[in-house]
């Protein structure tokens, strides 16, 4: 064959490459023996390759063969990338490429590679100006089997003798790979090139593996699926920690070497890849001999046998245990900032930030204790500890005041300070008050500074020895700056609940008074969450008649408004009180009152009014929980009052009231919704469980009324404080609570007061003589009867007032207490009664047209008296006392 026999420039350069030398390896007689000698398709195109590369000292060489379809694959290459592989694993009949001109033509082709750099214009050597491609045939008679492609990259064309030298390279291998094919597949239904393609592969890819590897800690494999002979390289041997002489290259001392909880993966995968034919791929741990246990990374094919059946696998495992490991501690780490992430990005309050670290930080970095300080006015005042004893925290505490102390030193150089035993501890603070508690061995010391501003420091701390890793010192300085930010957040937090806490507590009584005959205890709990103030009110009104008003509110949300529109409440009530209304009309006056204060919030309010002498009872309540009710002996239970509806929804409502008496030692316990009520929860079941509670906790005291008041008042203060916050609960409050428990307990030892009362219909004057006389009566059996006389003529003057000017009904009651008694007569008449003059010698009024010198008589007579209205009445006393000698009667 001639060179010139193709179209195609030739490349410029010198003259033709002089002929090979007798007994080279591209002589025709020695190239024609060795590949007449190969055995098997495989490495029949592997020695032409070698051939036709070194005869003619090719850069490199690819022979591509025709499948059933026309199309041509690479089978056999050598120096081409796996890339360029890639891109031509399949040409097409009509392509421009040599390799298929070749095979079109029937015929050798040269070609330089600058005609082709139009076609694959992103193929940059191929616009390299020396490089030529020689492409020869593989033909059998007629029939084109496929092409060997040589890569050249010097002038062109060769001499004559290289063109004959290979093109009987060509023949001889394309006639042998026909015999062999034939050979191979004529047993096979529909078996042809695609077939023998497909066996070629395997050799071409264990090859291509075989250079990846060389320089990597990666071994090979040759899995036999029919024989289970499994062929691993040197590397692979070394892999599982096996010489390879020691290795008897059976499947199942692969197995056994597997991690046991593994097998069955492993297992299921390379039945999926034989199932599909697919690429293999699994990830394990194998137990060495030597008992360590590492893990690999596989990847592998399956390659099918003539028949279609899965015949073997090829592939490659890679040592992944390191880089396992170290992803572990990654995601770990990752895992764990998460977790304390969302864990103190729930922690409201500092309080939250302390138990957020507890459950979180500390297991994490397998510590035992932690203390959390925080700023505040250049001060660090330990916020929370967890972990360390009453003296630990004392000497903690006291030591971060010093200037040298670990924490300060944490600050002033702004990184985390690590202490991996305590003589690394003692040499940097000597200082006896700063010995490390004796209990802990190693320490990790956080700055926590935000935006150059300190808000605090925290101190963490082993039982043990402890090494920090540079993942643990990183993991540290992450966690740092994630509780930096909660607890700035938190800080400003507590400082804003405390101020709108405080606000709250302003609006409530600071002190509740002491009263005779009474028991009363209140307390205020803010919600555990949230920073807005509440609307829960509670108060005390002792009233002139010696009456005790007790009112419980809530009004509705949680704002300043809600505050606001409490703190107009309670002060209405006070005033209405103080004007002496009645339970049902105060209570109407206040849902006025709220319905006008132009606000969408409604309120809830129970007033009771008790007079502690003789223990009646006047309750009425606007849509607010019912009382419990304690008796003398402890026992809780609901009480059955009927109300109205809540405060501020409609102007008109009324409200009933009432009655019941309250024996001595019996208790009334007032208290808001926040109490009873939570999410998900049935009321009543609530309600039922805190009288039960009550109940047992006093039943568990032995807590009954004995007769002495000091000691009910004690009994009540430790009752408030286990109804509010019972010891071990820590379920957070969802909403405000407020409690008032007053218990009626008269001192047996010393009584202090009595009373009475009595009524008369208005214009009744029987009715108003028989309360006169009755007055008597009760004033001499109390053993005033020195005062009895006076006290009912002074009655008497004031009953004859209410009789003559009053239209309503008259009402007198008297209130014996400390050698003072106390007559008050209520009417209806508003207007203020006078004190008329009277003439020395007749004795009567100074006045003309005024009768009477009644008020002149109760002016001279009593010690002290008075007259001040009463909601929608009027009442007048005056009082006498027992010390006092008579006065002189006129």
């Amino acid at each position: 064959m001639r060179p010139d026999a193709s179209p195609g420039r030739a490349a410029e350069g010198p003259g033709p490459v002089p002929a090979p030398a007798a007994g080279s390896d591209l002589f025709p007689p020695h190239a024609v023996i060795r590949l007449l000698t190969c055995a098997e398709p495989q490495s029949l195109l592997h020695t032409a390759m070698r051939i036709g590369v070194a005869g003619v000292d090719a850069v490199s060489g690819v022979i591509c063969l025709v499948q059933d379809d026309g199309w041509l694959r690479p089978t056999t290459a050598v120096n081409y990338s796996d890339e360029i592989l890639d891109r031509f694993r399949l040409i097409p009949p009509d392509s421009p490429l040599p390799a298929a001109r070749a095979v079109r033509e029937r015929r050798a082709v040269y070609q330089a590679a600058e005609e082709l750099s139009g076609d694959f214009p992103d193929i940059r050597a191929l616009r390299e100006p020396r490089i030529n491609f020689a492409a020869i045939p593989l033909l059998v008679d007629e029939r084109c089997l496929g092409s060997i492609v040589l890569r050249i990259d010097r002038p062109w064309p060769p001499g004559s003798e290289w063109s004959l030298a290979l093109s009987a390279v060509a023949a001889v291998c394309a006639h042998r790979l026909e015999h062999l094919l034939s050979v191979g597949v004529d047993s096979v239904p529909g078996g042809g090139l695609d077939t023998a393609v497909e066996l070629l592969e395997s050799r071409a890819r264990a090859a291509r593996l075989e250079l990846a590897m060389s320089g990597a800690e990666t071994g090979a494999f040759d899995w036999d699926f029919t024989s289970g002979r499994l062929v691993w390289d040197e590397r692979l041997c070394r892999l599982f920690g096996m010489r390879p002489e020691d290795f008897d290259e059976k499947d199942t001392t692969y197995y056994n070497a597997i991690h046991p909880d593994d097998r069955s993966a492993v297992n299921r995968a390379v039945r999926e890849s034989r199932r599909t034919g697919g690429d293999y791929r699994a990830t394990y741990r194998i137990v060495r001999s030597d008992g360590r246990v590492r893990r690999l990374d596989a990847r592998g094919r399956v390659f099918r046998d003539m028949t279609g059946r899965p015949a073997r696998m090829v592939g490659i495992a890679q040592d992944v245990t390191e880089e396992w490991e170290r992803k572990e501690r990654e995601d770990h780490r990752k895992n764990l900032v998460l977790e304390v992430t969302g864990a103190l990005s729930d922690a409201i309050s500092v309080s939250d930030v302390v138990t957020a670290m507890t459950r979180t930080m500390l297991p994490a970095l397998g510590a035992d204790a932690v203390v959390l300080y925080v700023e505040e006015d250049g001060h660090l005042w330990p916020a929370g500890v967890q972990g360390y004893s009453e003296e630990a925290t004392r000497r903690m505490s006291a030591a971060a005041a010093f200037p040298g102390s670990p924490v300060r030193r944490a600050l002033e150089e702004g990184h985390p300070l690590f202490y991996e035993d305590r003589a690394a501890c003692l040499a940097d603070f000597p200082e006896e008050v700063f010995s490390p508690g004796e209990h802990h061995h190693s320490w990790v010391v956080l700055p926590l500074i935000a935006a150059h501003r300190v808000v605090g420091g925290c101190v963490i701390s082993h039982t043990a020895p402890h090494r920090f890793s540079p993942d643990d010192r990183t993991l540290v300085a992450a966690l740092a700056g994630i509780l930096t930010q909660a607890m700035e957040r938190a800080r400003l937090f507590d400082q804003r609940r405390w101020q709108m806490t405080e606000l709250q507590r302003v609006m409530l009584p600071r002190h509740l008074p002491v009263l005779p005959d009474l028991a009363v205890s209140a307390r205020y709990l803010p919600a555990s969450r949230g920073m807005e103030v509440g609307g829960d009110w509670y108060d005390l009104l002792p009233l002139p008649s010696g009456r005790v008003g007790v009112v419980i509110g809530d009004v509705q949300g949680h704002s300043a408004t809600a505050a606001a529109v409490m703190g107009q409440l309670r002060t209405a009530l006070r005033a209405y009180t103080a004007e002496g209304h009645e339970p049902a009309t105060l209570m109407e006056h206040s849902n006025r009152l709220l319905c006008e204060l132009d606000t969408d919030l409604f309120a809830t309010c129970c007033y009771a009014e008790i007079d502690p002498v003789d223990g009646t009872v006047e309750m009425v309540r606007a849509g607010h929980p019912v009382p419990l009710r304690i008796d003398a002996e402890g026992r809780a239970a609901e009480k059955d009052v009927p109300g109205g509806v809540p405060l501020g929804l409609d102007p008109g409502s009324e409200y009933p009231v009432h009655r019941a008496e309250l024996p001595p030692g019996e208790a009334l316990l007032l208290f808001t919704d926040g109490l009873v009520e939570n999410r998900g929860g049935d009321y009543a079941e609530n309600v039922a469980r805190l009288a039960d509670r009550v109940s047992r906790w006093n039943a568990a005291r032995g807590s009954r009324y004995n007769g002495v008041i000091a000691d009910a008042r004690r009994e009540l203060e430790l009752l408030a404080d286990e109804i509010v916050a019972p010891p071990g609960d820590r379920t957070p409050r969802e909403d405000d609570v407020a409690v008032l428990l007053v218990r009626r307990c008269p001192d047996s030892r010393n009584p202090t007061a009595r009373s009475a009362r009595w009524h008369a219909a208005g214009g009744n004057l029987a009715e108003v003589h028989e309360v006169r006389r009755a007055l008597g009566r009760q004033v001499r059996a109390w053993g005033l009867r020195e005062r009895a006389a006076d006290t009912e003529l002074l009655a008497a003057e004031l009953l004859s007032n209410a009789a003559l000017h009053a239209d309503g009904d008259i009402d007198l009651t008297v209130r014996l207490e400390d050698g003072t008694l106390r007559v008050e007569v209520f009417d209806t008449n508003h207007y203020r009664p006078r004190v008329v003059p009277v003439d020395e010698e007749t004795g009567e009024a100074a006045e003309p047209g005024v009768s009477g010198r009644g008020m002149h008589l109760v002016q001279e007579w009593a010690d002290r008296w008075g007259w001040e209205p009463r909601g929608d009445r009027k009442a007048v006393w005056f009082e006498v006392t027992e010390k006092h000698p008579a006065p002189r009667r006129p």
